[in-house]
């Protein structure tokens, strides 16, 4: 397969994959989310018989249509390197659905499917997004089991979120996290909890938020130890960015502290989430300004509401000399 299974995708940092990044009093928005997949090789069943569409693992006798495979690779291509394409691919890939279907090649299939999905979500065209990836989803999962990943679970949930449909998308997220509790090789899990605990946010659902949010952290550091056992093998900027994912997680977690009424616990999370911003290269900090700033602010006005005014000014002085 081309993209839709062993996927890992790389967003705001390379851990976390979040749509709904939040500060004191707001809600998700459409543009929170601005990342691009990246695709690793194929796993261990490449070069293996097609699985039946009928059986999970029964070779099929799928036919493989050579000239419709290599015109999906080009729109993939086009898709990941190529801005603003979206509806070429929109275009091109339509009639391939029709060829890998009449052909049995339900490996191929479930790629068009998913680059459709992926296209229309860039395009913003939620719906259709959620369509294709919904289709992307109930095929992999069906017929290639684990070797499916959960990423087209992400994106349905995005844009069901997008779309005003939040219980949905929270259901999405609750299934994409489960299905990660019980496998997860590349320390998806993080992420997947993020979402689902900024959604629990949305929907007024706090203490389940900061349960999920809990989770999310204690996976992230243990994905943050991995990389530092690694050693050398570990790019510095994944694990960067892993820091950068604490931080955001810790940032949710005062968040949900605040929206339930608990400001000393709100404070305790945002000022630890400031913290985990300051281990971060300062590349890292220049490039989450906005989001210091927007914790620095959340900060000042929760110490003012703990009656707490010299550190109110201390963060104020802080916020102020980041935005001159």
């Amino acid at each position: 397969m081309l993209t839709s299974r062993n996927l890992v995708v790389a967003l705001m940092s390379l851990a976390l994959m979040p749509v709904l990044l939040l500060s004191l009093g707001e809600s998700a928005g459409a543009d929170d989310w601005d990342g691009d997949p990246v695709i690793r090789p194929r796993g261990e069943n490449e070069g293996k018989p097609q699985v039946d569409k009928s059986s999970n693992g029964k070779p099929a006798q799928g036919k493989v249509d050579s000239s419709a495979v290599a015109r999906l690779e080009e729109l993939s291509e086009i898709l990941a390197k190529e801005e603003g394409r979206e509806q070429d691919v929109i275009d091109g890939a339509l009639p391939l659905v029709k060829t890998f279907e009449a052909n049995d090649d339900m490996d191929h299939l479930v790629d068009c499917v998913f680059l459709l999905g992926e296209a229309y979500y860039h395009a913003a065209d939620w719906a259709n997004a959620e369509k294709y990836m919904a289709r992307a989803a109930d095929l992999g999962f069906r017929y290639f089991g684990e070797e499916m990943s959960t990423y087209p679970l992400k994106v349905i949930g995005d844009a069901q979120h997008e779309q005003g449909k939040d219980d949905a998308a929270l259901s999405t997220y609750r299934d994409r996290a489960q299905r990660l509790r019980k496998n997860d090789p590349e320390f998806e899990l993080a992420g997947a909890l993020f979402d689902l605990g900024s959604m629990q946010i949305n929907t007024g659902r706090f203490d389940e938020a900061l349960a999920t949010l809990s989770e999310s952290q204690q996976s992230n550091q243990a994905r943050i130890k991995a990389l530092g056992e690694a050693g050398q093998g570990a790019p510095a900027d994944e694990i960067d960015g892993a820091k950068v994912d604490q931080a955001e997680i810790l940032f949710h977690l005062g968040i949900a502290a605040f929206r339930k009424g608990d400001m000393t616990a709100a404070r305790g999370w945002l000022g630890q989430a400031l913290s985990a911003f300051e281990q971060v290269s300062p590349a890292s900090q220049e490039e989450f300004r906005d989001r210091r700033v927007a914790l620095l602010d959340d900060l000042v006005q929760v110490s003012e509401q703990l009656g707490d005014m010299a550190a109110a000014e201390q963060y104020r002085q802080q916020r102020d000399a980041l935005n001159s």
